[in-house]
């Protein structure tokens, strides 16, 4: 590879590649060395091994030029000649870096502007305060704890824009927390094909057969002390399950009837709270002495907070 400081040299003379054979022996290594004549070549050194180069061909059949320096050489003798140019611009840079993290400003809009005083010393008491260096993470404890000061700010944002912060605070209702549930309850009496418990602990294994009513599922977590504590759960269960309806009758318009009366009951029945999910799998009717049965599989899909 190339080294990053060098110079590239224009050579001629009779037998160029011996003249570069005499170089190696000296102890120079040449670098991307590329035959530009039938008595020239031209290749590159490192620029600490140029003089050398100049000095062993010095007195010699062989002609040596110098025809190029690679930028990064350029570069650094640039910052040899003008270290103090080189130096005020890095500062420059540093320094632009360091203020644009510093705080120097900042502003408070939004419906509940009026507590704008107030609103500084919370900053100022999670770290974000004027002359003092952002970070994310006491800007969104900063947010947390507008919230927790005023009862009637139901929102409250903090960003910045280079050196200012700027916070918006709007009031309103606040809006209670969603309850969550705490358990996955069978809606029918079937048999369990799938549970996936992502929070919480599972009260039933696949294949097992449940009644209605049977808890699935339930928000508890085990602390290593071996007690539990109550909580939300996070749950999916697919539950097949079967419904009847009977239709007085033993006509075809009698298993018509049946037949529709069977799903419009059972996704009435059946498709509400945990059931995320009816399916109709397999449809069967007969006749029961002087009435038409319609027997439904049906596919549940239950969710609870998942």
């Amino acid at each position: 590879m190339t080294p990053l400081l060098h110079d590239v040299l224009h050579l001629e003379g009779i037998a160029p590649h011996r003249a570069l054979d005499r170089l190696v022996r000296r102890g120079v290594r040449v670098y991307a060395a590329v035959r530009t004549g039938v008595a020239a070549v031209n290749f590159r050194v490192k620029c600490k091994d140029t003089e050398k180069v100049f000095a062993i061909f010095g007195g010699s059949c062989y002609t040596v030029t110098k025809v190029g320096t690679s930028r990064g050489a350029r570069l650094l003798a640039a910052v040899r000649r003008r270290p103090a140019f080189v130096g005020g611009a890095l500062l420059f840079v540093l320094l632009s870096v360091w203020a644009d993290g510093l705080v120097l400003r900042i502003e408070v809009s939004g419906s509940a502007a009026r507590y704008q005083e107030r609103a500084r010393q919370v900053l100022a008491e999670a770290g974000v305060g004027v002359f003092s260096f952002y970070e994310e993470a006491a800007a969104q404890a900063a947010g947390a704890a507008l919230m927790e000061e005023f009862d009637d700010v139901a929102f409250a944002q903090v960003q910045k824009s280079g050196c200012v912060v700027y916070v918006t605070l709007e009031e309103g209702a606040v809006a209670a927390p969603p309850v969550r549930k705490t358990e996955l309850v069978a809606p029918a009496a079937g048999v369990v094909e799938e549970l996936t418990v992502l929070r919480g602990v599972a009260l039933a294994a696949e294949g097992q057969t449940v009644a209605a009513g049977d808890v699935l599922a339930a928000g508890r977590l085990a602390a290593s002390d071996g007690s539990q504590t109550e909580t939300f759960v996070s749950a999916r269960c697919v539950l097949r399950t079967e419904y009847r309806c009977a239709v007085p009758g033993t006509d075809a318009e009698a298993a018509r009837r049946a037949a529709a009366q069977a799903r419009l009951q059972a996704e009435r029945e059946l498709h509400k709270g945990d059931v995320a999910q009816l399916t109709v799998v397999a449809e069967e009717l007969a006749r029961d002495g002087g009435e038409t049965v319609a027997r439904l599989t049906l596919r549940l899909v239950l969710s609870a907070n998942y």
